[in-house]
């Protein structure tokens, strides 16, 4: 291995490699605000994008052509190999994407606009979180259920420290608030779990004990929270909340249960004095109600672990780096398919986690190309149905059958 390909490696470990383009975004916003807890402009998430888009562009080839399936547990349905059908599958649009940005400053929901500007963070069927603009130019956050808008918790700053996240069922929404002295520097923390049908807060418990800046990471449809637990609180030269070293736990409020979910959180110091880690959670949402992607190590390979409504996780596959989405039946993953150079870019295949041999997706490379593929988001709709997002739009533009390996143009 040339040094210029052992620097892209370790590059590569550090930066989401499943496709998530949002979450590289996410991060930025993160690492800006973490001194002010204030959402400015756009320049290093843009930064972050630029890297992401280097490596995904020249990441050297990795021993994992044939994909290692997991040596342990394996799913407990049977895996049909998929093959090619002429069973229907559907173009029109889908109900798991009913919230859109319709151009700028404007939100769709089922295509109803909803008053006021709007730019859309996070959206699960109904179900949105968003950055409102005011006529003076005030931004604030909000969550909505359809049309009707909701202000989110007060808060130091636009938004709340912390992640704010939707189950995918949109039954839940997840934040993390002061629950006493906004304006203080250290004020006592709660996590809620929201019913969005009520807007009542169902469960809640303390969070001074949290990664600040992670929050909650992801909710399944049981109500269920992966979330940052915080080895090595500091504080920051402004006397800010911070963590410098973190784990990733899962609360089971209905059984009342804190465990632990085998990912890593990648640290980055910063070179400059006075300043906090960087973290980054090795956690990726799929798409399947209580399915997550994670990595126990930076270099390591995905793992797909399933979360019961006990906080139970079960390693279900170890997946190839290339994996794009695992479907809701635990069935299938689809993968981006390597180039006789090594890099990633010349075509798509679906591969059972099985254990069967990959089996490649042609249809999907005549609509979307696929050196764009790991910009596209991908969106598990139900059963073995694959949504491709575009970037930007947030227009789905195919609809995929990972059981037949064929996928569809959407129309709208």
């Amino acid at each position: 291995m040339t040094g210029l390909h052992a620097a892209l490696e370790e590059i590569a470990a550090d930066v989401p490699v499943y496709g998530d383009l949002d979450r590289a975004i996410d991060q930025a916003e993160r690492e800006r605000r973490r001194h002010n807890g204030v959402v400015g402009g756009l320049t290093a998430a843009a930064a972050v994008v630029a890297v992401v888009v280097g490596v995904l562009a020249t990441t050297p080839g990795r021993d994992d052509s044939q994909p290692p399936l997991d040596p342990v547990p394996t799913p407990t349905s049977a895996t049909p190999t998929p093959t090619e059908t002429t069973e229907t599958i559907p173009l029109g649009p889908s109900e798991v994407l009913t919230v859109r940005q319709a151009g700028r400053g404007r939100l769709e929901v089922a295509g109803e606009t909803v008053p006021g500007r709007w730019g859309v963070n996070d959206s699960r069927r109904d179900v949105w979180v968003a950055m409102r603009t005011a006529d003076n130019g005030y931004e604030s956050q909000w969550w909505g259920k359809g049309g009707t808008a909701h202000a989110m918790p007060p808060s130091m700053g636009l938004v709340l420290r912390g992640g704010v996240v939707i189950s995918e069922d949109a039954r839940w929404i997840v934040w993390t608030r002061p629950s006493a002295d906004v304006y203080g520097k250290n004020p006592p923390r709660v996590m809620e779990v929201v019913d969005t049908a009520t807007g009542k807060v169902r469960w809640s418990r303390k969070a001074d004990a949290d990664a600040v800046e992670m929050g909650a990471l992801a909710v399944t449809n049981d109500g269920v929270v992966v979330f940052g637990h915080c080895l090595e609180p500091v504080f920051d030269s402004g006397g800010w909340p911070q963590c410098d070293d973190a784990r990733v736990d899962v609360w089971a409020p209905e059984a009342g249960v804190i465990g632990r979910v085998p990912a890593e959180v990648s640290v980055r110091n910063s070179p400059f004095a006075d300043t906090v880690a960087v973290l980054n959670p090795l956690v990726e949402r799929t798409g399947a109600h209580n399915g997550l992607l994670v990595r126990e190590a930076r270099k390591a390979r995905p793992q797909y672990v399933r979360v019961s409504d006990r906080g139970e996780v079960e390693v279900v596959a170890t997946l190839p780096r290339r994996i794009l989405a695992v479907t809701a039946d635990e069935r299938f993953g689809l993968i981006t398919e390597r180039c006789p150079d090594g890099l990633l870019g010349c075509g798509f295949a679906v591969l059972p986690l099985g254990g069967s041999a990959p089996n490649p997706v042609p249809s999907l490379a005549e609509i979307v190309n696929p050196q764009m593929g790991p910009y596209y988001r991908y969106v598990v709709e139900r059963d073995d149905m694959v949504l491709v997002v575009e970037p930007g739009s947030g227009d789905a533009v195919a609809r995929c059958a990972l059981a037949q390996a064929r996928c569809v143009p959407i129309t709208r």
